[in-house]
Protein backbone atom coordinates (compact mmCIF):
# COMPACT_ATOMS: atom_id res chain seq x y z
CA UNK A 1 0.00 0.00 0.00
CA UNK A 2 1.63 3.48 -1.02
CA UNK A 3 1.57 5.91 1.96
CA UNK A 4 0.94 9.90 0.81
CA UNK A 5 1.26 11.25 4.09
CA UNK A 6 2.30 9.88 7.68
CA UNK A 7 0.95 12.26 10.20
CA UNK A 8 -0.14 12.25 13.92
CA UNK A 9 -4.11 11.18 15.14
CA UNK A 10 -5.75 13.78 17.04
CA UNK A 11 -6.72 12.64 19.88
CA UNK A 12 -8.07 15.67 21.52
CA UNK A 13 -11.44 15.51 23.39
CA UNK A 14 -14.99 15.75 21.27
CA UNK A 15 -17.20 18.10 22.96
CA UNK A 16 -20.69 17.42 22.33
CA UNK A 17 -23.57 19.62 22.74
CA UNK A 18 -25.86 18.97 20.05
CA UNK A 19 -26.66 15.73 17.82
CA UNK A 20 -29.17 16.52 15.20
CA UNK A 21 -31.88 13.16 14.24
CA UNK A 22 -34.85 13.23 12.09
CA UNK A 23 -35.94 17.63 11.65
CA UNK A 24 -34.75 17.72 15.49
CA UNK A 25 -31.75 18.39 17.90
CA UNK A 26 -30.87 15.88 20.78
CA UNK A 27 -28.92 18.86 23.04
CA UNK A 28 -26.93 17.47 26.10
CA UNK A 29 -28.46 19.64 29.11
CA UNK A 30 -24.54 19.52 29.89
CA UNK A 31 -21.81 19.13 27.18
CA UNK A 32 -20.45 15.83 26.79
CA UNK A 33 -16.53 15.70 26.77
CA UNK A 34 -15.26 12.40 25.13
CA UNK A 35 -11.75 11.58 24.78
CA UNK A 36 -10.67 9.68 21.79
CA UNK A 37 -8.35 6.34 22.84
CA UNK A 38 -6.72 4.28 20.19
CA UNK A 39 -7.95 0.68 20.35
CA UNK A 40 -5.39 -2.06 21.17
CA UNK A 41 -4.52 -2.57 17.71
CA UNK A 42 -4.41 1.34 16.99
CA UNK A 43 -5.75 1.07 13.66
CA UNK A 44 -9.27 2.29 15.01
CA UNK A 45 -10.34 5.33 17.71
CA UNK A 46 -13.03 4.87 20.28
CA UNK A 47 -14.85 7.32 22.25
CA UNK A 48 -16.69 5.94 25.27
CA UNK A 49 -19.28 7.00 27.92
CA UNK A 50 -20.80 3.66 29.40
CA UNK A 51 -22.83 5.32 31.78
CA UNK A 52 -25.02 6.60 28.23
CA UNK A 53 -24.55 3.35 26.54
CA UNK A 54 -22.50 4.73 24.12
CA UNK A 55 -19.23 3.03 22.38
CA UNK A 56 -18.00 3.95 19.34
CA UNK A 57 -15.33 3.21 17.17
CA UNK A 58 -14.22 4.47 13.73
CA UNK A 59 -10.69 5.17 11.50
CA UNK A 60 -10.83 8.94 10.98
CA UNK A 61 -12.16 11.21 13.41
CA UNK A 62 -14.95 12.57 10.75
CA UNK A 63 -16.08 8.92 10.98
CA UNK A 64 -16.42 8.83 14.81
CA UNK A 65 -18.17 11.54 14.61
CA UNK A 66 -21.08 9.98 12.58
CA UNK A 67 -20.98 6.96 14.56
CA UNK A 68 -21.20 8.93 17.76
CA UNK A 69 -24.55 10.79 16.36
CA UNK A 70 -26.09 7.54 14.81
CA UNK A 71 -25.35 5.72 18.74
CA UNK A 72 -26.98 8.67 20.23
CA UNK A 73 -30.20 9.04 18.18
CA UNK A 74 -30.68 5.38 18.56
CA UNK A 75 -29.95 5.38 22.17
CA UNK A 76 -32.71 8.11 22.20
CA UNK A 77 -35.11 6.09 20.01
CA UNK A 78 -34.79 2.63 21.67
CA UNK A 79 -34.24 3.96 24.92
CA UNK A 80 -34.82 7.27 26.02
CA UNK A 81 -38.55 7.44 23.85
CA UNK A 82 -39.85 3.25 24.82
CA UNK A 83 -42.59 2.81 27.16
CA UNK A 84 -40.66 1.84 30.32
CA UNK A 85 -43.10 -1.06 30.97
CA UNK A 86 -41.29 -2.69 28.16
CA UNK A 87 -37.58 -1.88 29.37
CA UNK A 88 -35.80 -4.49 31.59
CA UNK A 89 -34.32 -3.05 34.82
CA UNK A 90 -30.83 -2.35 33.37
CA UNK A 91 -32.81 -0.70 30.15
CA UNK A 92 -35.12 1.32 32.17
CA UNK A 93 -32.41 2.50 34.39
CA UNK A 94 -30.22 3.51 30.71
CA UNK A 95 -33.41 5.19 30.03
CA UNK A 96 -33.64 7.47 33.27
CA UNK A 97 -29.93 8.56 32.31
CA UNK A 98 -30.68 9.55 28.94
CA UNK A 99 -33.75 11.73 29.78
CA UNK A 100 -31.48 13.54 32.52
CA UNK A 101 -28.32 13.92 30.16
CA UNK A 102 -30.41 14.79 27.04
CA UNK A 103 -33.51 17.14 25.66
CA UNK A 104 -35.02 17.39 22.38
CA UNK A 105 -35.75 20.53 20.77
CA UNK A 106 -36.79 21.55 17.03
CA UNK A 107 -34.45 21.38 14.26
CA UNK A 108 -33.62 25.45 14.03
CA UNK A 109 -32.51 24.36 10.22
CA UNK A 110 -35.64 22.47 9.74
Amino acid sequence: MEVENICDVDLSPFIVAVVRHQGQELRFRQPLTLVPELDDTEQLMRLQAPELGIDVFAVTRDALWEELSEQVAMLWEEYAEAPAEVLSPPAAALKEKLLAALEVVADAEG
